[in-house]
Protein backbone atom coordinates (compact mmCIF):
# COMPACT_ATOMS: atom_id res chain seq x y z
CA UNK A 1 0.00 0.00 0.00
CA UNK A 2 1.40 3.65 -0.94
CA UNK A 3 1.18 5.67 2.30
CA UNK A 4 1.98 8.49 0.71
CA UNK A 5 -0.76 8.65 -2.24
CA UNK A 6 -2.49 11.93 -1.37
CA UNK A 7 -6.16 13.06 -2.05
CA UNK A 8 -4.83 14.41 -4.97
CA UNK A 9 -3.52 11.33 -6.52
CA UNK A 10 -6.79 9.54 -5.36
CA UNK A 11 -8.97 11.61 -6.99
CA UNK A 12 -6.95 11.37 -9.96
CA UNK A 13 -6.60 7.80 -9.60
CA UNK A 14 -10.74 7.56 -9.41
CA UNK A 15 -10.75 9.88 -12.59
CA UNK A 16 -8.84 6.51 -14.47
CA UNK A 17 -11.26 4.62 -13.06
CA UNK A 18 -14.14 6.82 -14.17
CA UNK A 19 -12.99 6.43 -17.87
CA UNK A 20 -11.89 3.04 -17.75
CA UNK A 21 -15.63 2.09 -16.42
CA UNK A 22 -17.33 4.33 -19.19
CA UNK A 23 -15.31 2.64 -21.86
CA UNK A 24 -16.36 -0.71 -20.58
CA UNK A 25 -19.97 0.12 -21.38
CA UNK A 26 -18.67 0.66 -24.97
CA UNK A 27 -16.72 -2.68 -25.49
CA UNK A 28 -19.22 -4.72 -23.34
CA UNK A 29 -22.23 -3.64 -25.67
CA UNK A 30 -20.78 -5.40 -28.71
CA UNK A 31 -19.99 -8.44 -26.66
CA UNK A 32 -23.25 -9.47 -24.97
CA UNK A 33 -24.78 -8.89 -28.54
CA UNK A 34 -22.63 -12.03 -29.57
CA UNK A 35 -22.34 -14.36 -26.12
CA UNK A 36 -24.54 -14.84 -23.01
CA UNK A 37 -23.97 -11.75 -20.21
CA UNK A 38 -23.28 -14.67 -17.83
CA UNK A 39 -20.61 -15.69 -20.03
CA UNK A 40 -18.68 -12.11 -19.71
CA UNK A 41 -19.37 -12.34 -15.91
CA UNK A 42 -17.73 -15.40 -15.29
CA UNK A 43 -14.73 -14.76 -17.87
CA UNK A 44 -14.03 -11.46 -16.73
CA UNK A 45 -13.88 -12.03 -13.18
CA UNK A 46 -12.17 -15.04 -13.52
CA UNK A 47 -9.38 -13.49 -15.11
CA UNK A 48 -9.37 -10.60 -13.09
CA UNK A 49 -9.30 -13.23 -9.96
CA UNK A 50 -6.07 -15.20 -11.54
CA UNK A 51 -4.37 -11.62 -11.66
CA UNK A 52 -5.26 -10.52 -8.69
CA UNK A 53 -3.59 -13.40 -7.22
CA UNK A 54 -0.17 -13.18 -9.18
CA UNK A 55 0.39 -9.65 -8.13
CA UNK A 56 -1.68 -9.71 -4.43
CA UNK A 57 -2.05 -13.37 -3.34
CA UNK A 58 0.91 -12.92 -1.10
CA UNK A 59 -1.63 -10.58 0.92
CA UNK A 60 -3.92 -13.54 1.42
CA UNK A 61 -1.08 -14.95 4.14
CA UNK A 62 -2.06 -12.94 6.82
CA UNK A 63 -5.81 -12.58 5.60
CA UNK A 64 -8.23 -12.58 8.88
CA UNK A 65 -11.86 -13.90 8.70
CA UNK A 66 -12.68 -10.32 8.46
CA UNK A 67 -11.14 -9.63 5.33
CA UNK A 68 -12.43 -12.62 4.04
CA UNK A 69 -16.22 -11.98 5.05
CA UNK A 70 -15.67 -8.58 3.28
CA UNK A 71 -14.27 -9.67 -0.03
CA UNK A 72 -17.03 -12.48 -0.05
CA UNK A 73 -19.40 -9.35 0.68
CA UNK A 74 -17.99 -7.13 -2.00
CA UNK A 75 -17.53 -9.88 -4.94
CA UNK A 76 -20.85 -11.01 -4.31
CA UNK A 77 -22.55 -7.61 -5.06
CA UNK A 78 -20.78 -7.02 -7.80
CA UNK A 79 -21.48 -9.93 -9.36
CA UNK A 80 -25.42 -9.35 -8.85
CA UNK A 81 -24.93 -5.68 -9.85
CA UNK A 82 -23.03 -7.18 -12.96
CA UNK A 83 -26.01 -9.43 -13.84
CA UNK A 84 -28.76 -7.01 -13.88
CA UNK A 85 -26.30 -4.33 -15.57
CA UNK A 86 -25.18 -6.34 -18.46
CA UNK A 87 -28.52 -7.72 -18.94
CA UNK A 88 -30.16 -4.47 -18.56
CA UNK A 89 -27.70 -2.83 -21.49
CA UNK A 90 -27.97 -6.10 -23.94
CA UNK A 91 -31.90 -3.91 -24.72
CA UNK A 92 -30.97 -0.29 -24.23
CA UNK A 93 -28.33 1.96 -25.46
CA UNK A 94 -24.86 2.73 -24.04
CA UNK A 95 -25.68 5.81 -22.92
CA UNK A 96 -29.31 5.22 -21.11
CA UNK A 97 -27.88 2.38 -19.43
CA UNK A 98 -24.74 4.13 -17.79
CA UNK A 99 -26.61 7.28 -16.39
CA UNK A 100 -29.64 5.01 -14.88
CA UNK A 101 -26.60 2.87 -13.29
CA UNK A 102 -24.90 6.58 -11.84
CA UNK A 103 -27.74 6.91 -10.14
CA UNK A 104 -26.91 4.75 -7.45
CA UNK A 105 -24.85 7.32 -5.88
CA UNK A 106 -28.20 8.85 -4.87
CA UNK A 107 -29.23 5.89 -3.16
CA UNK A 108 -25.91 5.73 -0.90
CA UNK A 109 -27.51 8.30 1.65
CA UNK A 110 -30.47 5.73 2.01
CA UNK A 111 -28.54 2.35 2.49
CA UNK A 112 -26.46 4.89 5.24
CA UNK A 113 -29.73 5.39 6.75
CA UNK A 114 -30.75 1.75 7.01
CA UNK A 115 -27.25 0.47 8.18
CA UNK A 116 -25.63 3.01 10.35
CA UNK A 117 -29.09 4.71 11.61
CA UNK A 118 -28.25 7.92 9.78
CA UNK A 119 -30.97 9.94 8.31
CA UNK A 120 -31.00 11.00 5.07
CA UNK A 121 -30.83 15.02 4.42
CA UNK A 122 -33.28 17.20 2.73
CA UNK A 123 -30.30 17.23 -0.03
CA UNK A 124 -30.34 13.55 -0.03
CA UNK A 125 -34.30 13.86 -0.62
CA UNK A 126 -34.21 16.38 -2.78
CA UNK A 127 -31.63 14.38 -5.37
CA UNK A 128 -34.19 11.88 -5.27
CA UNK A 129 -36.82 13.47 -6.64
CA UNK A 130 -34.41 15.02 -9.55
CA UNK A 131 -33.42 11.48 -9.96
CA UNK A 132 -36.89 10.02 -10.56
CA UNK A 133 -37.47 13.44 -13.15
CA UNK A 134 -34.36 12.61 -15.01
CA UNK A 135 -35.29 8.82 -15.41
CA UNK A 136 -38.73 9.77 -16.27
CA UNK A 137 -37.23 11.74 -19.17
CA UNK A 138 -34.61 9.32 -19.92
CA UNK A 139 -36.77 5.83 -20.02
CA UNK A 140 -40.02 6.89 -20.79
CA UNK A 141 -42.16 7.16 -24.01
CA UNK A 142 -43.14 10.54 -24.40
CA UNK A 143 -44.46 9.58 -27.51
CA UNK A 144 -46.16 6.89 -26.96
CA UNK A 145 -48.08 4.79 -24.36
CA UNK A 146 -45.33 6.47 -21.17
CA UNK A 147 -43.94 2.55 -20.94
CA UNK A 148 -40.65 1.75 -20.19
CA UNK A 149 -38.31 -0.33 -22.00
CA UNK A 150 -37.26 -3.79 -20.54
CA UNK A 151 -33.70 -2.51 -20.61
CA UNK A 152 -33.99 0.47 -18.79
CA UNK A 153 -35.78 -1.00 -15.77
CA UNK A 154 -33.60 -4.13 -15.89
CA UNK A 155 -30.63 -1.71 -15.63
CA UNK A 156 -31.82 -0.01 -12.55
CA UNK A 157 -31.99 -2.83 -10.85
CA UNK A 158 -28.33 -3.03 -10.05
CA UNK A 159 -28.14 0.45 -8.87
CA UNK A 160 -28.78 -0.94 -4.98
CA UNK A 161 -26.12 -3.33 -5.69
CA UNK A 162 -23.66 -0.53 -6.59
CA UNK A 163 -24.77 1.51 -3.93
CA UNK A 164 -23.99 -1.14 -1.26
CA UNK A 165 -20.50 -1.68 -3.18
CA UNK A 166 -19.57 2.00 -2.85
CA UNK A 167 -21.03 2.23 0.84
CA UNK A 168 -19.02 -0.85 1.79
CA UNK A 169 -16.03 -0.56 -0.03
CA UNK A 170 -15.90 3.19 2.07
CA UNK A 171 -16.16 1.29 5.18
CA UNK A 172 -13.69 -2.02 4.64
CA UNK A 173 -10.97 -0.03 2.97
CA UNK A 174 -10.28 1.53 5.86
CA UNK A 175 -10.59 -1.11 8.10
CA UNK A 176 -8.80 -3.57 6.27
CA UNK A 177 -5.74 -4.38 3.83
CA UNK A 178 -7.43 -3.07 0.79
CA UNK A 179 -5.92 -5.33 -1.76
CA UNK A 180 -6.91 -8.30 0.13
CA UNK A 181 -10.25 -7.79 0.19
CA UNK A 182 -10.22 -7.04 -3.61
CA UNK A 183 -8.32 -9.94 -4.08
CA UNK A 184 -11.03 -12.09 -2.28
CA UNK A 185 -13.75 -10.32 -3.83
CA UNK A 186 -12.29 -10.78 -7.48
CA UNK A 187 -12.50 -14.44 -6.64
CA UNK A 188 -16.05 -14.61 -5.33
CA UNK A 189 -17.61 -12.51 -8.57
CA UNK A 190 -15.45 -15.30 -10.44
CA UNK A 191 -17.40 -18.19 -8.64
CA UNK A 192 -20.78 -16.37 -8.58
CA UNK A 193 -20.47 -16.58 -12.23
CA UNK A 194 -19.66 -20.42 -12.21
CA UNK A 195 -22.71 -20.71 -10.01
CA UNK A 196 -25.23 -18.22 -12.30
CA UNK A 197 -24.13 -19.91 -15.52
CA UNK A 198 -24.33 -24.24 -13.73
CA UNK A 199 -27.77 -22.74 -12.97
CA UNK A 200 -28.87 -21.56 -16.67
CA UNK A 201 -27.61 -25.02 -18.39
CA UNK A 202 -24.48 -25.66 -17.27
CA UNK A 203 -20.60 -24.09 -17.02
CA UNK A 204 -19.52 -22.87 -20.98
CA UNK A 205 -17.25 -20.76 -22.32
CA UNK A 206 -17.71 -20.14 -26.10
CA UNK A 207 -16.70 -16.86 -27.14
CA UNK A 208 -16.27 -16.13 -30.86
CA UNK A 209 -12.56 -15.36 -31.42
CA UNK A 210 -13.27 -11.92 -32.63
CA UNK A 211 -14.21 -10.67 -29.12
CA UNK A 212 -11.45 -12.31 -27.35
CA UNK A 213 -9.98 -9.09 -27.12
CA UNK A 214 -12.88 -7.43 -25.79
CA UNK A 215 -12.98 -9.88 -23.24
CA UNK A 216 -9.18 -9.25 -21.94
CA UNK A 217 -9.59 -5.23 -22.05
CA UNK A 218 -12.37 -5.62 -19.84
CA UNK A 219 -11.02 -8.02 -16.79
CA UNK A 220 -7.22 -6.40 -17.31
CA UNK A 221 -8.45 -2.88 -17.24
CA UNK A 222 -12.22 -1.99 -16.08
CA UNK A 223 -12.05 -5.07 -13.72
CA UNK A 224 -8.68 -5.93 -12.23
CA UNK A 225 -7.17 -2.33 -12.98
CA UNK A 226 -10.18 -0.47 -11.57
CA UNK A 227 -11.38 -2.04 -8.68
CA UNK A 228 -7.65 -2.14 -7.41
CA UNK A 229 -7.72 1.62 -7.80
CA UNK A 230 -10.95 2.13 -6.10
CA UNK A 231 -10.54 0.67 -3.48
CA UNK A 232 -7.24 1.87 -2.61
CA UNK A 233 -8.12 5.40 -3.36
CA UNK A 234 -11.56 4.99 -1.25
CA UNK A 235 -8.69 4.65 2.01
CA UNK A 236 -7.16 8.13 0.69
CA UNK A 237 -9.55 10.24 -0.33
CA UNK A 238 -12.90 12.57 1.15
CA UNK A 239 -15.74 9.74 -0.05
CA UNK A 240 -17.71 13.04 -1.43
CA UNK A 241 -15.33 13.42 -4.14
CA UNK A 242 -15.17 9.38 -4.79
CA UNK A 243 -18.56 9.57 -5.26
CA UNK A 244 -19.02 12.72 -7.65
CA UNK A 245 -15.76 11.35 -9.54
CA UNK A 246 -17.38 7.89 -9.86
CA UNK A 247 -20.69 9.23 -11.26
CA UNK A 248 -18.49 10.45 -14.10
CA UNK A 249 -18.30 7.66 -15.79
CA UNK A 250 -21.71 7.98 -17.32
CA UNK A 251 -20.41 11.00 -19.07
CA UNK A 252 -17.19 9.02 -20.52
CA UNK A 253 -19.62 6.10 -21.33
CA UNK A 254 -22.19 8.65 -23.54
CA UNK A 255 -19.17 10.26 -25.20
CA UNK A 256 -17.87 7.53 -26.19
CA UNK A 257 -21.58 5.92 -27.58
CA UNK A 258 -21.39 8.62 -29.69
CA UNK A 259 -18.14 8.86 -31.18
CA UNK A 260 -17.51 5.10 -31.32
CA UNK A 261 -21.25 3.65 -31.75
CA UNK A 262 -22.74 6.37 -33.14
CA UNK A 263 -25.57 6.26 -30.81
CA UNK A 264 -28.50 8.91 -31.63
CA UNK A 265 -29.01 11.40 -28.48
CA UNK A 266 -32.33 13.47 -28.26
CA UNK A 267 -33.37 16.29 -26.51
CA UNK A 268 -35.72 14.35 -24.26
CA UNK A 269 -32.22 12.48 -23.19
CA UNK A 270 -29.94 15.38 -23.00
CA UNK A 271 -32.97 16.82 -20.28
CA UNK A 272 -32.60 13.37 -18.52
CA UNK A 273 -29.29 13.53 -18.40
CA UNK A 274 -28.94 16.95 -16.87
CA UNK A 275 -31.66 16.08 -14.31
CA UNK A 276 -29.70 12.76 -13.06
CA UNK A 277 -26.28 14.52 -13.12
CA UNK A 278 -27.64 17.28 -11.04
CA UNK A 279 -29.39 15.09 -8.58
CA UNK A 280 -26.05 13.48 -8.69
CA UNK A 281 -24.20 16.74 -7.20
CA UNK A 282 -27.21 17.42 -5.45
CA UNK A 283 -26.94 14.34 -3.19
CA UNK A 284 -22.97 14.96 -2.76
CA UNK A 285 -22.50 18.52 -2.79
CA UNK A 286 -25.87 20.12 -1.91
CA UNK A 287 -25.10 19.77 2.27
CA UNK A 288 -21.92 21.72 2.23
CA UNK A 289 -23.55 24.34 -0.28
CA UNK A 290 -26.29 24.64 2.33
CA UNK A 291 -23.89 25.12 4.93
CA UNK A 292 -21.89 27.93 3.47
CA UNK A 293 -24.99 29.53 2.63
CA UNK A 294 -26.14 29.52 6.18
CA UNK A 295 -22.95 30.96 7.42
CA UNK A 296 -22.93 33.81 4.96
CA UNK A 297 -25.94 34.60 5.42
CA UNK A 298 -27.22 33.92 8.94
CA UNK A 299 -23.91 35.16 10.83
CA UNK A 300 -24.49 36.33 14.66
CA UNK A 301 -26.07 39.75 14.87
CA UNK A 302 -27.87 39.75 11.80
CA UNK A 303 -31.65 39.75 12.28
CA UNK A 304 -32.64 36.50 11.35
CA UNK A 305 -29.85 35.06 13.28
CA UNK A 306 -30.82 36.91 16.29
CA UNK A 307 -34.49 36.24 15.98
CA UNK A 308 -33.10 32.72 16.07
CA UNK A 309 -31.20 32.41 18.98
CA UNK A 310 -33.67 34.69 21.03
CA UNK A 311 -36.17 31.83 20.11
CA UNK A 312 -33.60 29.32 21.04
CA UNK A 313 -33.53 31.26 24.23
Amino acid sequence: MNRNLTPLKADLMLVLVAFLWGSSYVVTKGSIDLVDPLEVIFFRFSLAALLSLIFFGRHLKTRSGGEIKAGFILGALLSLGLVFALNGLKHTSVSKNSFIISTNVVIVPFLYWALCKKKPTVMSLAAVCLMALGLGFLTLDFKGDFSVNKGDFISFACVFFYAGHVVLTDTYSKKYDPVCVNTIAMITAALSGAVFLLFTGGLRINLPGRIIGDMIYLAVFPTFLCYTLQIKAQKHTNATHAAIIISLESVFATLLAVFILHEEITLQMVAGFVFIFVSVLTSELGDTILEKLKEKYLMPGTPIQADRAEKEG
